[in-house]
């Protein structure tokens, strides 16, 4: 089922009827924007904000006391979250992208390879 595309301003717009799955791929893609455009703004500002601007100043001075405590864990291999590695977000976001890998010739397991 093709849906055309709507034309306003002299600009083809994605058409308002879509399938459910091309929803859930665009909601994956939204939410790995959050996670690498606006969550560090957050992470940033606001224990800022309730450090220095709030009466809740002390709850940022556990949780940096936790960070300082807790800085080396993932070095040593601990807080994997493989629930999330493994969810099913990740898989709406690769088909969002119509990229896939294509095997041209066998590489000897024994070198290393960048692959760009």
């Amino acid at each position: 089922m093709f849906i055309r595309p709507i034309r306003f301003l002299g600009i083809d717009w994605a058409p308002l009827i879509l399938p459910p799955k091309r929803r859930l791929e665009t909601l994956a893609v939204v939410h790995f924007m959050f996670l690498w455009v606006l969550l560090p703004i957050f992470s940033t500002w606001v224990p800022f904000y309730i450090l220095f601007f709030t009466r809740f100043w002390w709850v940022m001075v556990l949780y940096l006391s936790w960070t300082f405590y807790d800085f080396d864990r993932p070095r040593r291999g601990s807080r994997c979250w493989n629930w999330y590695k493994n969810h099913v977000i990740w898989t709406h976001f690769a088909d969002y992208f119509p990229l896939r890998i294509v095997k041209t010739a066998d590489l000897p397991p024994d070198r290393n390879y960048i692959i760009g």
